[in-house]
């Protein structure tokens, strides 16, 4: 069970690129096939700002990981995997124009900066790439935090703490299984408190409740763990659409209707995994659309 929890020494947070959630792929094709230059900013916001994350994250560390993901790229086994994958009418998912922009794909830049306790992290660039920056700035961020919060204990401390969270964990999914009517997708990847923990989690309750674990946001962990990837279209589209779409209230109020006939159009009725557009999720950073006035 331990060794479930180990990152080797030097490994990178963010590896392989498909360790990400399932639904900025399809939300990125969206982009892509339809607004992939539009200029757009994403910024980082700490929702518990008690927590002084310059003071507990450092800042070296951070640009290391963020470099390293900069420089990421899906490899042939990971877009023969998104390839493979298909819509109720056995159709692809993803287009080839979609699949071969990989092979061009240059990441915006960073920026990163501390201010009174906390980081100051936008990413700035085209809508079609800065889009991919999302969930990696978030778990990186985590799990670097966390990081910190046990860098003083003993080996033996950090044990009790992995041993707590399995026991809770055991307890969890032994209240679900008395529950054969209860359902659950696993969406951890941007709130964990790191990689190992989170493959822990969904290995455990894909071989526990083979029957009741629906599948997880993590395409990785998906394809790794023969699972269903799972997503539902954010609110991110409808922000930038109002950016878009902006020269009245009017016009504002009919963006949120153009962001659903254009993504029924990008992936038909046939596909109602990806039309639960009532699911919102919250998410912790924001996206300005920049525009010419």
């Amino acid at each position: 069970m331990m060794a479930l929890h180990v990152r080797l020494k030097d490994e990178p947070i963010m590896s392989p690129f498909l360790d990400t959630d399932d639904y900025k792929l399809t939300m990125a094709q969206w982009i892509y096939h339809r607004y992939p230059d539009v200029a757009v900013r994403y910024a980082f916001t700490n929702r518990s700002p008690r927590i002084r994350l310059a003071d507990t994250v450092d800042e070296s560390e951070l640009r290391v990981e963020l470099d390293h993901f900069m420089n990421l790229r899906p490899i042939p086994k990971e877009l023969e995997y998104l390839r493979s994958r298909r819509r109720d009418d056995e159709q692809s998912l993803f287009k080839e124009d979609y699949l071969n922009s990989f092979e061009t794909l240059e990441l915006p830049p960073y920026h990163l900066e501390s201010r009174d306790g906390q980081l100051i992290l936008e990413f700035s660039g085209p809508w079609s790439t800065a889009v991919y920056w999302e969930v990696p700035a978030l778990a990186i961020v985590n799990e670097l935090h966390n990081k910190s919060l046990m860098r003083g204990m003993t080996d033996r401390q950090r044990a009790e703490v992995y041993n707590e969270g399995h026991r809770r964990l055991v307890l969890k999914t032994a209240a679900i299984r008395k529950r054969g009517d209860l359902y659950l997708v696993e969406f951890g990847t941007r709130r964990r408190s790191g990689q190992p923990n989170q493959e822990h989690v969904v290995g455990f309750l894909a071989h526990e409740l083979p029957e009741q674990l629906l599948g997880t946001s993590n395409v990785n962990l998906a394809m790794k763990y023969g699972l269903d990837p799972k997503g539902t279209m954010a609110h991110e589209l409808f922000m930038g659409m109002s950016g878009i779409m902006h020269s009245s209230r009017e016009e504002i109020r009919a963006s949120q209707k153009q962001v659903l006939d254009e993504w029924f159009d990008e992936y038909d009725s046939t596909l109602p995994s990806y039309w639960m557009i009532h699911m919102v999720l919250t998410l912790c950073c924001v996206i300005s659309v920049q525009t010419e006035q």
